[in-house]
């Protein structure tokens, strides 16, 4: 559906889209809270969202 993530990056993104913070999708990816942070980071280079655009 998105070429430019990866599948990890993918369910970062659905979970936050559907309104989880980065520690909520930490406990459901068992993983940091940093490396949720970080993927959100590179998603939105990838995607090129400007976040002072929406």
């Amino acid at each position: 559906m998105f070429p430019e993530l990866t599948e990890s990056q993918f369910k970062v993104l659905m979970y936050y889209a559907f309104g989880s913070n980065s520690e909520g999708i930490a406990d459901i990816l068992k993983c940091s809270q940093n490396a949720v942070k970080l993927s959100l980071k590179r998603i939105k280079e990838n995607m090129k969202v400007d976040k002072r655009r929406c």
